[in-house]
């Protein structure tokens, strides 16, 4: 996995040395809403120009993963026995061409991640939509809950399906299945849309509180089902325990059903969430229990939305104390002089509670900030805001890296455009300057894989055997001995199916070492094993 090139002579040193740094670097791209990345297929080769854009300035910002919205609104992006096609792909020829296969194949080609970015409930984002015109739409999916007007939920700006409902819940798991038997990704990826607001906001008090929301004949049903539960029909708190509970059951089913499928495929599909940037707004105090669970009242934040109550219900502290998800992706959106949600308060808290957890913790970006009419602070006026952020991350012992919301202001810089995202990408690259693998996956404990033989240089191609078991390959090449660090990198490639010996084009070959790793599936590093060199090269 190691081979020295210069003009007189060419050997192999099977030495492990130092490894570089890995760490998770992506960005959020969507065909829905004003800043989509997508547009609507019209053709193979439009669509083609358009997502080989996207994969190319992800590469050329050493970024190693995309986080693509597969699932918009309870559709699909791909062929589906559950779920109507998305508008935007109405018009493809399945016959001739599957977009997302075509997509997650050029991904895996460059050495980047697909993680299938899906939301579970959301119908509608808004609520004007007539029920007989949803039940229309659906009616020729009867397996899908939106078919039935009793598993639907108005809220003041969604409609989505009823997140109480087993049925919905098996639904959205039997849909991920669907999907994964269908296309090959890293993981499945959930954003922070869960319960929605239908008019209290999340309140346990006052004049008009989560009792008198829309699911309120839910909440007594199961009560009545149950009687032995323990909550009560008039009481606003148990409601919210009863909310954060269906979701949890969502969760730790999905969990389990993608767990079992991966034990029978032998696959290593992660499970994703990325929720609003603030669990509870508390002090910010971080202790831990016997189990090593953190004990805290929150970050010490004031006014951000929190997703435990508001109107998302969310326990994220509970999915990954249980183990019931690889990553946690908060939305840490603000800059670090924000007033009441600054980004170092809020992402120092969660390195903490995050602290003796095998799940692992990502940091998202908000550069979108930086183009806001409204005042985003730094985003706005100090143009180190994103470097100093990813340099942040970088010096954390916890956060194993981050994701740009979204693509569409990423791309501003290499568009040419005179923003202040441009500005702030122009200055944040410079922490990413060069390639490296994604995170090790702490969920799945380090899979071991050989590191790459038979290495050989003929007519500027360097080539090797395909190793089993492995994901991607890293190509190091240095003037001096070869350490495996960040800075010898010089691309990340993909593990081609089919083919026994893998290539790689090399632009200079006199005087540089080049050497060659493979990353497992759990973003394990090759390790080496002595062996005898199977040909010599001169």
């Amino acid at each position: 996995f190691f081979l020295l090139i210069s003009i007189s002579k060419s050997i192999i040193d099977y030495q492990d040395t130092v490894e570089p740094a890995q760490e998770f670097r992506a960005a959020w791209s969507s065909p829905w809403g004003g800043d989509a990345d997508l547009v609507t297929f019209i053709s193979i080769e439009q669509f083609k120009d358009n997502m080989t854009y996207i994969l190319d300035t992800l590469k050329m910002y050493n970024m190693n993963s995309l986080i693509y919205h597969v699932r918009t609104h309870d559709d699909a992006l791909y062929q589906s026995k559950l779920n109507p096609i998305s508008p935007y792909f109405k018009d493809v020829d399945y016959k001739k061409f599957d977009p997302l296969k075509w997509m997650i194949d050029e991904t895996h080609k460059r050495g980047i991640d697909f993680h299938a970015w899906m939301n579970p409930y959301r119908i509608k984002s808004d609520n004007t939509t007539d029920i007989e015109d949803i039940l229309a739409k659906y009616a020729e999916y009867p397996e899908n809950p939106a078919s039935q007007r009793e598993n639907i939920l108005y809220g003041t700006s969604s409609i989505i399906m009823n997140p109480g409902l087993e049925n919905v819940r098996t639904f959205i798991a039997d849909t991920i299945i669907e999907f994964l038997e269908k296309y090959d990704v890293e993981a499945i990826h959930f954003d922070d849309y869960f319960y929605c607001d239908m008019g209290a906001r999340g309140k346990i008090s006052g004049d008009f509180t989560i009792l008198d929301e829309k699911d309120q004949d839910t909440y007594e049903k199961y009560i009545d089902d149950h009687p032995d539960c323990p909550y009560k029909k008039d009481n606003a708190t148990d409601k919210a325990d009863w909310r954060r509970y269906q979701v949890d059951l969502l969760i730790s089913l999905l969990k389990e059903r993608i767990s079992d499928y991966n034990q029978k495929n032998n696959k290593h599909i992660q499970l994703g969430i990325s929720p609003t940037g603030v669990y509870k707004n508390g002090d910010g105090i971080v202790t831990y229990d016997e189990k090593q669970n953190a004990i805290t009242t929150g970050s010490n934040t004031t006014a951000g939305q929190e997703h435990f109550a508001s109107y998302l219900f969310c326990d994220t502290l509970k999915w990954c104390n249980e183990g019931w998800i690889d990553y946690i992706l908060p939305q840490s959106y603000w800059a670090r002089d924000h007033p009441t949600a600054g980004y170092l308060r809020l992402m120092d808290w969660w390195d903490k509670v995050l602290k003796y957890k095998k799940v692992n913790l990502y940091s998202g970006i908000g550069l979108y900030m930086a183009d806001l009419s409204v005042n985003t602070y730094g985003w706005q006026k100090d143009f180190q805001e994103l470097y100093s952020q990813l340099t942040f991350i970088s010096e954390r012992e916890i956060i194993d890296g981050a994701s740009i919301y979204n693509f569409h202001t990423l791309r501003s810089l290499r568009d040419g455009l005179d923003t202040k995202s441009a500005k702030q990408i122009e200055n944040g690259i410079k922490a990413w300057t060069k390639r490296v693998p994604p995170a090790e996956i702490k969920s799945f404990g380090k899979i071991m894989i050989k590191n790459p033989t038979n290495i050989k240089l003929k007519d500027n191609i360097l080539s090797f055997d395909r190793v089993e078991g492995a994901k991607f390959y890293i190509i190091y090449r240095s003037e001096e001995k070869i350490k495996f660090t960040e800075d010898e990198i010089i691309d990340i490639i993909g593990n081609p199916e089919n083919k026994r010996n893998i290539e790689f084009s090399i632009q200079q070959v006199s005087n540089y070492n080049y050497g060659v790793k493979a990353l497992s599936y759990s973003n394990t590093l090759s390790t080496f094993i002595p062996s005898r060199p199977s040909s010599s090269f001169k």
